[in-house]
């Protein structure tokens, strides 16, 4: 049986930050590029599957995001 996953994201100007915690309470923190393609890729490949994702609230993510 596969376990949900947790993210939480903070988009920064170069790199961003995602925190991933499964159901175990297991964490595991990436700093990856700030674009949408490199962000969706990176939480595909740690998480799967994805329960609910969080951003930090600020502009970055709405410029980054849309």
């Amino acid at each position: 049986m596969m376990m949900a996953h947790y993210v939480g994201v903070d988009v920064g100007l170069r790199s961003s930050s995602v925190c991933i915690v499964d159901e175990a309470g297991t964490v595991c923190l990436e700093r990856i590029a700030s674009e949408v393609e490199a962000i969706a890729l990176g939480i595909r490949s740690l998480a799967d599957p994805v329960e609910g994702v969080a951003l930090e609230a600020g502009n970055l993510e709405r410029e980054t995001l849309r």
